[in-house]
């Protein structure tokens, strides 16, 4: 039997490049569990910042992390039962009810504008980036993001309810209440934002018009409710629209 001259060689080189692909997927994963760790030791940090600029401070340690890297951030946040989620759950310092909402609905939030602002696709791709977690926090930030950046034209605002997923209708009815309110007095956005750019140096992307309704009309609020939500959940929009006015 004549058995080729390099077969051994072959069988070295083609042990050699196994080896090597395993290390380098290796190293990759171990990198990625250390990002993963320090994003989370940031996030505790955000935890324990002053209500008014948690908000701000978990949308700049996500843009750190992860700027341009939608995936990377939701493998980050995919396992809920890890380091980021549970120490959302925790109670913190100064727990009291932020301008967005407690920590893991704070965190979520941001999440859902991180999307908005760094994704081109459809808005029914966005989202599905989204999960229900924390009381639907990131499709709400999403939506809020959204309609800002559509200077709260109709068109955008009717797609809100039908494209939300079945699990999260009265989050999103709610969210529409908010947004509406956005619309008819002043975007939450123009206090937020500001605190964003000014504590961490993170300055919105575009310019926004965060006042599109020079003449504040209490009653059209509801109205809209009428429109872009179904009668099931009034209630949920008009307490969207109530939570702004009233907080």
């Amino acid at each position: 039997m004549n058995v080729p001259k390099n077969i051994f060689s072959s069988k070295r080189t083609l042990l050699f490049l196994l080896i090597f692909f395993a290390l380098v997927a290796s190293a990759i994963t171990l990198y990625g569990n250390s990002v993963k760790k320090s994003f989370g030791k940031e996030i505790e940090t955000c935890n324990r910042a002053p209500s008014n600029a948690r908000f701000s401070c978990y949308r700049n340690t996500i843009e750190s992390y992860y700027k341009n890297n939608i995936q990377g951030l939701l493998s980050a946040i995919k396992n809920e039962k890890g380091l980021v989620f549970e120490d959302l759950q925790k109670d913190t310092p100064n727990i009291s009810y932020a301008v967005f909402g407690t920590n893991c609905h704070s965190f979520y939030h941001s999440v859902g504008d991180f999307i908005a602002t760094t994704s081109d696709q459809d808005l029914d791709t966005k989202i599905k980036m989204c999960s229900a977690s924390c009381t639907s926090g990131c499709i709400m930030g999403l939506f809020k993001r959204t309609a800002l950046e559509a200077n709260f034209e109709n068109p955008t605002l009717e797609k809100f309810y039908p494209s939300c997923p079945d699990d999260m209708r009265h989050q999103c009815a709610h969210e529409v209440g908010h947004v509406l309110h956005d619309k008819y007095t002043s975007s939450i956005l123009g206090v937020i934002d500001p605190i964003t750019e000014n504590t961490f140096q993170l300055a919105p992307k575009k310019t926004y018009s965060y006042v599109t309704n020079k003449n504040p009309d209490l009653n059209a609020h509801f109205e809209d409710c009428k429109k872009l939500v179904p009668e099931s959940e009034l209630a949920y929009c008009y307490t969207g629209i109530g939570h702004n006015l009233f907080f």
